[in-house]
């Protein structure tokens, strides 16, 4: 669980360095809510590019990619899963 934890820090660690920027830029905090909803847009437009697997069997896909794995210790990502390197 604690690479999940990280990576939603990461992700949303510029936001109060932007919001406080486009605070001390425009003097207002509507700035921030114009930024807010263009990114809420941008979730919005990502989400309907997204393919749609409702009512699909993905198991095939699933285990096509399982054999296709290298078994030599790395992960899809070439990164090694060996601890104490």
């Amino acid at each position: 669980m604690l690479p999940v934890s990280r990576g939603s820090v990461r992700e949303k660690r510029p936001a109060p360095l932007i919001a406080t920027w486009l605070f001390g830029t425009y003097h207002s905090s509507y700035a921030i809510a114009v930024y807010i909803a263009a990114c809420a847009v941008l979730s919005l437009i990502a989400t309907a590019l997204m393919t749609d697997y409702t009512g699909k069997d993905i198991a095939g896909e699933y285990a096509t990619r399982a054999a296709s794995r290298p078994t030599s210790g790395s992960t899809e990502f070439g990164i090694s899963s060996r601890r104490g390197r």
